[in-house]
């Protein structure tokens, strides 16, 4: 487990959530079929992550979900959103209509 909370594997890094690394020298397995890369856990074996499985070298598979810290919630995230604008209360506004009309989408 790097410090980026990504994992080496056979020439390329697979991310992991944010958070994941907490750092100590925490060890991960491995469960690699054709297409697949699953990710967990050795002490606990929790299920951390699955990616699609790339064959090239170099690359950074990330889930766009490991990026952000999900222990907030979508409420804090919205609030850190806001806080970019300099009209506030208008953002807020916006966001929220987003919210509302896209609910199933809002994660």
């Amino acid at each position: 487990m790097r410090k980026d909370n990504t994992i080496w594997y056979e020439g390329n890094r697979y991310s992991v959530p944010l958070g994941t690394y907490d750092g100590t020298a925490k060890e991960v397995g491995v469960q690699a079929c054709e297409t697949r890369l699953r990710i967990y856990d050795l002490d606990t074996r929790e299920y951390l992550a699955e990616h699609e499985r790339s064959f090239l070298k170099g690359q950074l598979i990330q889930n766009t979900n490991h990026r952000r810290d999900r222990t907030k919630g979508i409420r804090a995230y919205l609030e850190s959103v806001t806080r970019q604008f300099s009209d506030t209360q208008l953002a807020a506004a916006y966001l929220e209509a987003i919210c509302q009309r896209q609910l199933h989408r809002t994660k």
